[in-house]
C-alpha cells in the first residue's frame, strides 16, 4: 500500500488546514492534514489529496492535538521491552532479583551464565535497578505488560525496610548503603509514577535516613555519617533523592551544597577529571579481581550528572570541562570486556542526556550502537547482556541488564522527544 499512498499524498499543501495533524512514515515521508480515525491496525489522515489510510506498521511518528508521540516501535524500543521480558522471566519468587542465583528460573535445558560469578550482598540493589527499569519504561503495578512483575518487586522493597526506613541494611558487607540508595530510588519512582500513597511514609522514612547519613557540609559514604566520603555512593543517593524531590518530599538545599563542596574537592581542576576520594585518583578497583579493566572516568559522570542535579549549570565552565573529558572516553565493547563497564555507560548516558550540546549525540550514537549490537538475542538469554564488563563479578547479569536498560531508556527519551523534528 502504502509506499504509493505515501508518495503521492506528500507535501501537498494546496490547501492548508487549521490544525495540522503530522503522520511520519518508517522510509522519512509525511502526511499532513487532520486525523480522523485510529485504530490498533492504521491511521486515517484526511489531507488535501482526500483521504488516507495508512499502516500503523508504517508509521515511525505522530503529532496529533499539539501531542507529539513516535507510534512505531523503535530498536531501541524493542530491545528495551526484550530486556524487561528477560527479568521479569528472571524474577526470583520471593520478588527480588538475584545477582548470583537467577539462573533458577532459566528455561529447562537453557542456563543464562555468569560468566564472572556474583555477589549475593547487593540483591537489594539490583532489585531496585530492576524495578526502577520497568518504571522508567511505563510499567509499573498498576499500569503496562508487567503489572504482576512490578508489584511483586514493591512489595518485597517493603518488606526489607527495617523500623528506622533503612532498605537493605546488612552486617554481611559494608557496601550495603547501595542497597538502600537504589530501592529509595525505586519506591520513589514508583511513587511519582502512579501517586499510590502506600508508597508515601516509606519513600519518606528512607529519604530521611539518607539526610541523616550525609557527613555534615559534605557528602556520603558507606557508614552513617561516618566521616569518609565518595563519589560513586554520594552519587547514588543524589539519585535518590533527586527522586524523592520529584515525589515531594522536601531535600534541603544544604543537603546539595554539601554534595557540590564534595565533587569541587575531588575535581582535577586542570582536566575536569573527578577522583573517587580525592582529585587524581583513577576510581574504585576491587584489589585482584578487576583492576586490569580500563581505568574509565566513572566518577567524573557521576559528578556531572549530580553538579547538574544540585542545581549547577550545564554552562559552569568546570561542569563543560568535566564532560569534555568525558568525550575521550566513549563506550566501546569490546570482547574481552576490558573496556566495558555497564556502571559507567549508564552514569555517562545520563550526564551527557542532561549536559546536551553536541557531546550528547556522539555518545548517544556509539552508546546505542554498542548495546543494541551486543544484546543477547537468542534462548533464555534473549534481552540480557552478557557480564564481562568491570563490575560484573558484583551484579552479574541481573545487574548488567538493568543497567543496560535504562541507559537504553535515557535514549529512548530523547528518540521520543525528537520524534518528527530531525536530529
Amino acid at each position: 500500500m502504502r509506499s504509493s499512498i505515501v508518495i503521492v499524498a506528500l507535501f501537498v499543501a494546496a490547501v492548508l488546514f487549521a490544525e495540522e495533524d503530522i503522520v511520519e512514515t518508517k522510509n522519512g515521508m509525511k502526511l499532513v492534514g487532520k486525523i480522523v480515525e485510529e485504530t490498533e491496525k492504521e491511521v486515517t489522515i484526511e489531507t488535501t489529496s482526500g483521504i488516507l489510510k495508512v499502516s500503523v506498521e508504517d508509521i515511525v511518528y505522530i503529532r496529533k492535538d499539539g501531542k507529539e508521540r513516535l507510534f512505531g516501535k523503535t530498536d531501541t524500543e524493542k530491545a528495551i521491552e526484550a530486556a524487561l521480558d528477560w527479568l521479569s522471566r528472571h524474577q526470583s519468587k520471593n520478588g527480588g532479583w538475584s545477582a548470583e542465583k537467577f539462573s533458577v528460573r532459566c528455561k529447562e535445558g537453557e542456563t543464562c551464565k555468569n560468566d564472572h560469578g556474583a555477589s549475593p550482598y547487593f540483591d537489594i540493589a539490583i532489585t531496585g535497578l530492576a524495578i526502577s527499569a520497568f518504571v522508567n519504561h511505563r510499567d509499573t503495578h498498576k499500569t503496562g505488560n508487567f503489572k504482576e512483575t512490578v508489584q511483586a518487586g514493591l512489595d518485597y522493597l517493603l518488606k526489607e525496610q527495617d523500623s528506622e526506613g533503612w532498605i537493605g541494611k546488612s552486617g554481611e558487607t559494608h557496601e550495603w548503603i547501595y542497597n538502600h540508595a537504589f530501592a529509595t530510588m525505586a519506591l520513589c519512582e514508583a511513587y511519582v509514577a502512579t501517586e499510590d500513597t502506600k508508597f508515601k511514609e516509606p519513600c519518606e522514612k528512607a529519604v530521611e535516613c539518607i539526610l541523616k547519613a550525609q557527613n555534615q557540609g559534605s557528602a556520603w559514604r558507606y557508614e552513617p555519617a561516618g566521616g569518609d566520603n565518595d563519589t560513586s555512593v554520594t552519587g547514588c543517593v543524589l539519585l535518590a533523592l533527586k527522586c524523592a524531590k520529584t515525589a515531594g518530599i522536601n531535600v534541603p538545599q544544604n543537603v546539595y551544597d554539601g554534595a557540590l563542596k564534595w565533587f569541587d574537592r575531588c575535581t582535577d581542576p586542570t582536566t575536569g577529571r573527578v577522583g573517587y576520594q580525592k582529585p587524581g585518583d583513577l576510581g574504585s578497583v576491587i584489589r585482584g579481581v578487576n583492576e586490569q579493566y580500563e581505568k574509565l572516568p566513572t566518577m567524573t559522570a557521576v559528578a556531572i550528572t549530580s553538579r547538574i542535579f544540585c542545581g549547577q549549570s550545564p554552562s559552569d565552565p568546570v561542569v563543560e570541562k568535566s564532560a569534555d573529558f568525558l568525550m575521550k572516553f566513549l563506550p566501546i565493547w569490546d570482547n574481552k570486556g576490558m573496556k566495558v563497564d555497564m556502571y559507567y555507560w549508564y552514569w555517562g548516558t545520563y550526564a551527557m542526556y542532561h549536559y546536551g550540546k553536541d557531546n550528547w549525540k556522539k555518545w548517544y550514537d556509539v552508546t546505542k550502537k554498542a548495546l543494541l549490537e551486543h544484546q543477547c538475542k537468542e534462548g533464555c538469554a534473549r534481552g540480557s547482556w552478557d557480564p564481562i564488563g568491570k563490575w560484573d563479578m558484583v551484579g552479574g547479569r541481573v545487574c548488567s541488564t538493568a543497567l543496560a536498560t535504562l541507559t537504553l531508556e535515557i535514549c529512548s527519551l530523547w528518540e521520543h522527544s525528537t520524534a518528527g523534528k530531525g536530529k
